[in-house]
């Protein structure tokens, strides 16, 4: 499984009106944006365990709080 703002191994890469979005592509802005090994997750106060059903069958099973979208509960997610 590759990192956040990535794609999941093994899966076809999504097109789209700009092109193919696969792994290792994010979007943002209308355009598509690489994503290096490098990149760095803001600071997170907390990993714990996912914890809302819907959630549950992905294929990891933390999360960090707050996200990436500023939510501090799974809740607000």
């Amino acid at each position: 499984m590759t990192g956040v703002g990535g794609g999941v191994d093994g899966m076809p890469p999504i097109k789209g009106p700009g092109g193919e979005i696969g792994p290792g592509a994010r979007l943002g802005h209308g355009r598509v944006e690489h994503v290096s090994e490098y990149d760095i997750l803001p600071h997170h106060n907390r990993c714990e365990p996912i914890t809302i059903t819907l959630c549950k069958d992905i294929q990891y099973n933390t999360t960090i709080m707050p996200n990436l979208l500023k939510h501090h509960s799974q809740e607000e997610a």
